[in-house]
């Protein structure tokens, strides 16, 4: 074909912009969905045509070999997740029921806090699961920020790490200061990145001898920060967990991790905390075990 070069040359525009319109996912693979919706592609292109437009392109620069079997494993990985996330509700539906049924009794005031830990945290499992499966068709609705005191986070850093503890039978030791200040963050995500952490330590830890939680403001380079420290006296770090243990999926060498571990505490924890500007820290103690430190920054409030 012969192109005018004398005159303006009308090109297609934002052609990706619009395939969203025309419902392709945010993330999904473009290439491989226009060859699932070729119709779509050539509606998109008969309007660009009316438009003016006299050369049309298409997204497909990532239309390799390579980049689509990753997309492909991705999507794998998407349906596996969102199979798990249905799954779950049926035995979460019966431990709600039992212990509903278990708070009508008449039970002595050990038992009905047992009973009252499992129903909030059965709660907070629901949510964890909706907020799972919003992400993964799409529809997440972003958690407000926040502006959260710096003693109230402690408390719930306490209470959550209570609670992890006493279910697994493990002894912990708090080591806290007086906190003052404030931090901006989502209460949620945070929430969920202490409870990894201290499940972790829990975990790995010598049972007889537990975990020690530490909670104190701290000045990290320049920065001031909400710091929540867990130690476990368990193997610690090997070298290789030192450099991957962050990492999704990395399990670790048998010494630190059974053949179920799906190394994802970590990297949650990571990820929640980066969101809010904070970091995630961990290495082996100089006597024994492992300690992973989690900084939120405090917030200077005019």
């Amino acid at each position: 074909m012969e192109i005018p070069l004398s005159q303006p040359l009308l090109m297609d525009g934002a052609a990706r912009t619009n395939l969203w319109l025309e419902g392709m996912p945010m993330y999904s693979c473009p290439a491989q969905w226009m060859l699932e919706h070729p119709e779509r592609v050539q509606k998109l292109q008969r309007e660009f045509l009316q438009a003016g437009s006299r050369m049309l392109c298409t997204p497909t620069a990532q239309a390799d070999s390579v980049t689509l079997q990753k997309w492909d494993a991705q999507q794998q990985k998407k349906e596996q997740l969102a199979a798990l996330t249905h799954d779950i509700k049926t035995p979460l539906t019966v431990i709600k029921g039992n212990a509903e049924l278990l708070a009508e009794t008449d039970l002595s005031a050990e038992n009905w806090e047992c009973t009252d830990a499992i129903l909030a945290n059965v709660g907070s499992m629901e949510q964890y699961l909706e907020h799972m499966r919003q992400l993964l068709y799409g529809r997440d609705r972003a958690e407000e920020t926040e502006v959260v005191t710096c003693a109230r986070l402690k408390e719930q850093f306490k209470e959550a790490a209570m609670q992890i503890a006493a279910a697994e039978k493990v002894p912990v030791v708090f080591q806290e200061d007086s906190l003052c200040g404030n931090v901006c963050c989502k209460p949620g995500p945070v929430g969920r990145a202490w409870k990894n952490v201290v499940s972790n330590a829990v975990e790995h830890t010598d049972r007889a001898r537990g975990i020690v939680v530490r909670l104190q403001m701290e000045v990290y380079e320049g920065q001031e920060y909400l710091t929540a420290t867990v130690r476990d006296f368990g193997k610690g770090f090997s070298e290789q967990d030192l450099i991957y243990a962050d990492q999704e999926f990395y399990s670790g060498d048998a010494s630190r991790h059974d053949r179920t571990h799906q190394g994802l505490g970590l990297a949650i924890a990571k990820k929640f905390l980066k969101e809010q500007g904070g970091m995630l820290c961990f290495y082996n103690h100089a006597e024994s075990g492992a300690e992973v430190v989690c900084r939120i920054k405090t917030a200077e409030l005019f």
